[in-house]
């Protein structure tokens, strides 16, 4: 039985070691969270997402971390606009909750891109700003 825990041992280590020794060459550049239409919750996928830049905070120990957010295709300006608020407040509340220092935070819009499809403008993209290499 202690032979079987060992050699089990043995044969995972190497793939916890891929985890664990991700390199800042393997971060993306940008993070997406995509949301529903006239939705500011974050959904499952949303959600690995917000873990994934948890993590990589963590890890990494950024300097910054700019939250870039699109208002959506809702038909009323003010609607939009709150609705984008409701978006970056998801966004950072999930990221404080899984640990991650609000101060680090910034916040801009995007670019309108209107050759988008609707569901591709209702987006986050985090971006961190890592210190310099040494």
């Amino acid at each position: 039985m202690t032979s079987l825990r060992v050699l089990l041992v043995a044969a995972l280590l190497p793939l916890a070691g891929c985890a664990l020794f991700r390199g800042v060459e393997d971060l993306p550049e940008t993070y997406i969270v995509f949301f529903a239409y006239d939705s500011a919750e974050l959904d499952d996928a949303a959600r690995d997402v917000v873990e994934q830049v948890a993590d990589d905070a963590g890890r990494f120990d950024p300097v910054s971390i700019l939250i870039s957010g699109n208002m959506g295709d809702l038909p009323n300006a003010n609607v939009s606009a709150e609705m984008s608020e409701r978006r970056f407040a998801a966004v950072e509340e999930a990221l404080v909750a899984d640990g991650v220092d609000a101060s680090l935070f910034s916040r801009a819009p995007l670019a309108e891109e209107p050759a988008l499809p609707a569901d591709a403008i209702r987006r986050i993209e985090i971006r961190f700003t890592l210190p310099p290499q040494e």
